[in-house]
């Protein structure tokens, strides 16, 4: 088993020259088992890791509505702000420790479900289409949360640090329990790929009509250790955002895709035989945007708003005149011509994946804004929001006796079950209530779930996030975990938003998922 790595006498100003190097020999010491390339990339995180401790306060609601927390420790001082493609925020946290840089790569899984990279961006071998799958690669960190009655205090080190009791991420650590000094996880929303099967790619549309059940079947094609991303991926998002930004609730820095399900616009002059739909005026739309044209006004999941052309990327934008009169074209990235008539309808869909891509460097952000609730964001490389839900793959809620949701979830290397959650440990509960409510806070689990946990009172203070449905059910049923939002849901949607009204064969079109 792989040794995890500390050397008493901690200051939290800073370590030694010697104390730094003991660390970085001791982890390119626990290399065996690793492939030439891991050892590669483990050797420079190990020279890079420092010992200092990040940690912000977050109050619980019942004592300080606010959202927003504190920076203790080594995070005093330090800043961050969201970017765009044309504007460069700050990330004081990408030079303060590795934990807080990434590495593109593409990845397999073992037996177990861990993620190991086989090609880094820029070798020969890195691929970005085709049977592979595209993710970032991360030092592994280790990390806590104390509960102090009226608030809560999350850490977050490159190293142990057992008196604080830190544990290692849960991407990070084998079903044996063997800790990895790295992890791995996809960057994007899953799309069918040219194989035929889910990856995690930019350039695609997102999979459309996923559910807890069908993802045991659609990931088990790929193999032994795919069933896609479950609840790590929404409490790594959260646990960044607290860190990095001292906030609790995701909308106070990033929109996401979030505000465009009733964005639309009917056909203003008819052609055949064309890429290009043109309407009277652009409600909105931008190039790259992704839409559907239907021959009827009615809810994107009916095959009528996109029967003509179904979920096409925006080459470009452009005015044209005709007859005098000028519309607005959108060119469309399609291989086949179609007609059009001023009966039909555009409409957004859920956004390409990748186009977080486009944000300066290796900046957290997104395309053109961040605030305007068209487009996805990205943290640390991780593309969330991008206008579908995520449903968890490996969680499961079933209605206790009280009303309450019980959630369970699967660790590394339980195998997931369709309708039940055999095997699955229990990691907290969402409370009932007789309708719908804002969160107020969050509970986690550090082996790698979180949930909402208490009632708040609005969007703009505590977690700010929605959860819908807590009231629907009976005692013993069982409901997937729909999460973060889609692009309707606007000042509802969050990293701890949770939908409780799917049962576990639950589908639409805006229900995604991740490798």
């Amino acid at each position: 088993m792989a040794q995890v790595f500390d050397l008493p006498g901690y200051d939290h100003g800073a370590r030694t020259s010697a104390a730094l190097e003991a660390i970085a020999e001791a982890q390119e010491g626990n290399t065996s088992s690793l492939s030439a390339l891991e050892k590669q990339i483990v050797k420079g995180y190990a020279r890079e890791r420092n010992g200092k401790v990040f940690a912000t306060k977050i109050y619980r609601f019942a004592s300080n509505t606010t959202s927003m927390g504190e920076r203790l420790r080594d995070s005093v001082g330090l800043t961050c702000t969201a970017s765009t493609d044309t504007v460069a925020g700050t990330d004081d946290f990408a030079t303060a420790s590795p934990i807080f840089t990434y590495q593109r790569c593409n990845y397999t899984r073992e037996d177990d479900g861990t993620a190991r990279p086989i090609a880094l961006e820029g070798s020969p071998t890195y691929r970005t289409s085709g049977a592979y799958d595209v993710g970032n690669v991360y030092a592994t960190f280790y990390w806590n949360v104390e509960h102090h009655g009226t608030y809560d205090v999350f850490y977050m080190s490159d190293t142990p640090h057992p008196e604080l009791g830190l544990v290692p991420w849960c991407e990070a650590v084998k079903a044996d329990g063997t800790v990895l000094p790295f992890y791995v996880h996809s960057c994007y929303a899953a799309a069918t790929a040219s194989d035929g099967l889910l990856r995690s790619q930019p350039g695609l549309s997102p999979a459309y009509n996923i559910s807890y059940n069908s993802m045991i079947t659609a990931f088990q094609k790929k193999g032994t250790g795919y069933w896609g991303a479950g609840s790590e991926r929404n409490l790594w998002g959260m646990l960044m955002l607290i860190i990095k930004y001292a906030t609790k609730n995701v909308q106070k820095i990033f929109r996401g895709h979030a505000d465009t399900y009733s964005m639309k616009a009917v056909v203003a002059y008819a052609e055949t035989g064309t890429k290009r739909i043109l309407i009277a005026s652009n409600p909105g739309w931008y190039a790259g945007a992704c839409i559907s044209l239907g021959s009827a006004d009615i809810d994107q999941d009916s095959s009528a708003a996109h029967d003509i052309v179904d979920r096409a990327k925006i080459a470009s934008i452009e005015k044209v005149t005709i007859d005098s009169t000028t519309y607005v074209a959108l060119n469309l990235d399609v291989s086949a011509t179609f007609d059009t008539a001023t009966t039909e309808y555009v409409k957004w869909y859920p956004t390409y994946t990748g186009e977080t891509d486009k944000v300066i460097g290796h900046l957290d952000g997104s395309y053109l804004s961040n605030a305007d609730g068209r487009h996805p964001f990205r943290i640390l490389g991780t593309e969330f929001a991008w206008g579908q839900a995520f449903i968890e793959s490996n969680a499961v809620m079933e209605k206790d006796a009280n009303g309450d949701w019980l959630q369970y979830f699967a660790p590394r290397g339980t195998k997931h079950v369709a309708n039940a959650h055999t095997g699955y440990v229990l990691a907290g509960k969402i409370p009932g209530a007789t309708g719908d409510y804002w969160s107020g806070d969050i509970d986690v689990d550090t082996r790698g779930f979180m949930c909402p946990s208490t009632v708040g009172s609005s969007d703009a203070l505590g977690t700010g996030d929605r959860v819908w449905g807590p009231q629907s059910g009976s005692k013993g049923d069982l409901r997937e975990r729909y999460t973060v939002g889609y692009l309707w849901d606007g000042s509802n949607l969050g990293l701890a938003h949770v939908h409780c009204w799917n049962v576990l064969s639950g589908a639409s079109w805006h229900y995604g998922c991740c490798d």
